[in-house]
């Protein structure tokens, strides 16, 4: 389960100067990242062979959350998320999930293939928490390059 080399080189193209980012493939729903290298990142994209979609992370969420100490930091999707979106006529779509050590949510985002380099031309666009959004969560925080400290989507609103 590797990233096709064409489709990074891609996704570096597309995110050069907007984000960094960081690729992973993951099984079982989850993808793993030593967490020293959450520094470095404000994006993490999955993608698995198996379903053969990719999910985007907001990295910059988890920077405040987990420590290098604390050694490798998963991210994850729910198997049930996974097939709602495949059985939908939607390309691209957001998730809610509770983060761990948290009260608050996040918002991450499950692509199609041929949708990754369009999510690439607005990746914050895409991960911002909308209210429109099924699933919405009010206690959702978000964070930008620009604004890199995890806050409320109602600060962002504001």
């Amino acid at each position: 389960m590797i990233w096709k080399k064409e489709m990074k080189q891609k996704v570096d193209n597309a995110l050069k100067g907007v984000a960094k980012w960081e690729g992973r493939s993951f099984n079982n729903d989850i993808t793993q990242i030593e967490c020293c290298k959450l520094r470095n990142i404000d994006i993490v994209i999955g993608y698995s062979e198996y379903t053969d979609l990719y999910v985007a992370w907001n990295a910059l969420l988890h920077k405040k959350l987990f420590t290098e100490e604390q050694g490798r930091h998963s991210f994850g999707i729910s198997k049930k998320d996974y097939r709602e979106f495949r059985n939908s006529t939607k390309n691209i779509t957001g998730t809610y999930r509770k983060l761990t050590k948290s009260d608050n949510y996040e918002k991450a985002v499950i692509i199609k293939p041929d949708f990754l380099l369009e999510f690439c031309n607005n990746p914050f666009g895409y991960l911002m928490p909308n209210p429109k959004d099924e699933g919405y969560k009010k206690d959702t925080i978000f964070a930008t390059p620009d604004s890199p400290e995890p806050k409320l989507i109602s600060e962002f609103e504001k």
